[in-house]
């Protein structure tokens, strides 16, 4: 029986955690065998999806048609695994691949005390958000989704901390209300809904069309917003966040961080607004408001923090304010650049996460002031860091600028004062980010700084390298991801704008009822 590349697509998420099953029962002294078996799964992967041909790549300029695979689990309830590789998906899986690849390289080369079990849950990691991005079934999305629960049992805490701190207890529990509440939502829509209906399966495209009252979508609506804002994260949904970034292994913490907002703004898109696009619309004003008061709280705060995590912790948080203020403009320019933010922030707060955690674990200090005059001892990485802090400032020619100025131009499209906001907010941030540039490679050279070999600069820089380098890409070349998740930006704005006629059409019609029939009508 041969092997087609739709039937490759159910590996793609399996894979990795089936890698990391073996690094478990590897001995514990092969850390390089170890290291060398999770790269080549994690490269297998990138190939497997680069070759698809489902997204726009340099040397690829139109789109065929989404790749998919089904493989039955219950037939006698029509419980099936459903996944499809697109353009959208592609993009971020690519996106995750490559922060992975990087943060398993730091983890195995650089940081201060490598193991196996940061191989391991990397590996579990990308499985899980390969899986996020490729499932179209309820079961397969919650297993997906809920992984990261292990995260607490396998991590050793940094240097210096002999037993796991409040940070784990912390993100275990939010995690485990996350996972709670995207799981009573699909459960809710199943048993109230579609076996009311008589229909059977757990496939996101037969709920889509199920019409549920306004009423339990407004509740569906808070449980996915609550569910998706935690992984985000959003306000107040954001504390755990801080603790990550402070107490676990830079590698793992800078994967969760990046992949994070990635995961939420695509879960939101594609299944939260569609399932309940009355409660979206219904919502838009006050889902707004949170987001701008997430990216004011936040920058503020990342601009008064000493403390260099939280501090990147807090920008996190306001980029994801900004991708959900450009998912609810409900326009191709506000959809198209929040999801264009969230794909190309995983490569810049990947790269500054990796140096400033194993800065911080190296010098035994979190605090800026501890750390002047790093551009004499770390002359590469001075370089890699200030392009990584001009693009989290959205500078032109660098790859978050694109996301940033079609989320404004959405946004100015619906209410300029929402948008002024926004960019009074992200000015904050963008000053904040620079002012910390300032603080930690410039004036004169610390005590602390004093104890750091020159060869570390090599050590560190090379390997940040080729994710600075597709900031720069992708910063000059945005054409290839916009292309690619303009389709997607366009079948929501027009599933919404059918959704505010539908009171004029023939009564028990179902939004994508509607929405297919403009579509032939067309």
């Amino acid at each position: 029986m041969s092997l087609t590349f739709p039937d490759l697509i159910f590996w793609l998420p399996v894979i990795p955690v089936i890698c990391a099953g073996v690094v478990l029962l590897l001995p514990k002294k092969h850390l390089f065998l170890s290291f060398m078996l999770a790269l080549a799964t994690l490269l297998f992967v990138l190939f497997a999806v680069i070759l698809s041909n489902t997204m726009v790549l340099p040397w690829k300029t139109d789109m065929l048609s989404p790749l998919s695979t089904t493989a039955s689990w219950i037939p006698d309830f029509h419980f099936n695994i459903i996944m499809i590789l697109d353009s959208y998906s592609g993009w971020m899986i690519i996106m995750t691949l490559l922060a992975a690849i990087t943060c398993l390289f730091f983890s195995t080369f650089v940081e201060v005390n490598p193991g196996w079990n940061k191989i391991f849950i990397l590996l579990v990691l990308t499985g899980s958000t390969t899986g996020v991005f490729l499932a179209r079934d309820i079961l397969t999305f919650l297993f997906s989704w809920g992984a990261w629960l292990i995260v607490p049992f396998f991590v050793n805490p940094i240097e210096n901390n002999r037993q796991r701190t409040p940070g784990y207890l912390k993100f275990f529990v939010f995690h485990l209300f996350s996972l709670i509440c995207v799981a009573t939502a699909f459960s809710l829509v199943h048993f109230n809904y579609l076996i009311r209906a008589g229909v059977r399966g757990l496939d996101f495209s037969t709920i889509s069309r199920v019409s549920i009252p306004d009423s339990s979508q407004q509740l569906l609506f808070i449980l996915f917003i609550v569910g998706f804002g935690i992984r985000m994260p959003l306000f107040p949904f954001h504390s755990w966040l801080s603790d990550t970034l402070s107490e676990m292994p830079s590698g793992i913490s800078a994967f969760i961080t990046s992949t994070g907002l990635a995961t939420g703004v695509y879960s939101m898109l594609r299944f939260a607004i569609p399932i309940c696009p009355d409660a979206s619309l219904d919502y838009k004003k006050y889902v707004i408001f949170a987001a701008l008061l997430s990216m004011v709280y936040s920058a503020m705060v990342a601009l008064m923090n000493p403390h260099v995590l939280q501090r990147l912790g807090f920008i996190t948080m306001n980029y994801a304010g900004l991708a959900l203020l450009g998912l609810f403009t409900f326009n191709e320019s506000g959809t198209v650049g929040a999801v264009l933010t969230s794909a190309n922030f995983i490569a810049p707060i990947t790269v500054i996460i990796l140096f400033s955690g194993w800065l911080t674990v190296k010098a035994k200090t979190v605090l800026m002031q501890d750390f002047t005059g790093l551009q004499r001892k770390f002359p590469l990485t001075c370089v890699v860091f200030l392009l990584v802090s001009m693009t989290l400032a959205g500078i032109p020619g660098l790859n978050l600028f694109s996301g940033l100025f079609l989320t404004i131009a959405g946004l100015l499209l619906i209410q300029p004062v929402w948008a002024g906001i926004a960019m009074g907010a992200f000015l904050i941030l963008a000053t904040g980010m620079l002012w910390m540039f300032q603080k930690l490679f410039t004036g004169k050279m610390s005590l602390v700084v004093n104890t750091f070999n020159q060869g570390d600069d090599l050590k560190t820089g090379r390997l940040l390298i080729p994710m600075t380098v597709l900031i720069i890409w992708l910063g000059f070349f945005p054409q290839y991801m916009i292309h690619s998740f303009t389709d997607q930006a366009n079948t929501i704005s027009r599933y919404i704008q059918s959704h505010r006629v539908l009171k004029q059409t023939e009564p028990g019609m179902t939004p994508m009822e509607l929405f297919f029939q403009q579509h032939r009508q067309r």
